[in-house]
């Protein structure tokens, strides 16, 4: 199975499909679905406080408003709740439930047997923090398959 594959723009601050010679690249490995799964913006909950708090935008992925199978299964991750938050223990926590969240569907569809989050806050001057944080996914053919990524965000 192949995605096509998504980099990140470090300059411009967001990922966009990757070229190689006009040429639009695939990727043959789990990179580019963990991306999309951390990095989309799932919808909200009811229960979810927004982090501006005179929006009452829920966001969420598009295509799960079409969902053709009627399964509930969103796309992306909650991530982005937490954007104005101080990175408490408690906010660390709540981010690697929202990781294991947003992989949750590659048990659920045999990908992965489990799925491992570490997380690391990382004080930056200035006022904003760095959440380091590695996921490794078990496949069910034994391998392992290793993700790094730094998410930043303002103190409020």
């Amino acid at each position: 199975m192949s995605d096509l594959k998504i980099g990140w723009d470090a300059d411009l601050m967001h990922g966009d499909l990757v070229f190689e010679n006009n040429d639009i690249q695939l990727d043959e490995g789990l990179g580019t679905s963990v991306y999309i799964s951390l990095f989309t913006d799932r919808r909200a909950t009811d229960d979810d406080i927004l982090p501006d708090d005179t929006s009452t935008d829920k966001r969420g992925f598009w295509a799960d408003s079409i969902d053709p199978f009627e399964d509930g299964d969103q796309i992306g991750s909650r991530l982005w709740l937490l954007e104005r938050s101080a990175t408490t223990e408690k906010v660390m926590s709540q981010a690697e439930d929202y990781i294991l969240e947003a992989l949750e569907w590659m048990i659920t569809d045999g990908i992965a047997k489990k799925i491992d989050v570490e997380i690391e806050r990382l004080n930056r001057e200035g006022g904003s923090d760095d959440m380091l944080f590695s996921v490794a996914i078990h496949k069910m053919d034994g391998n392992k398959d290793n993700f790094q990524y730094n998410y930043e965000w303002e103190n409020t």
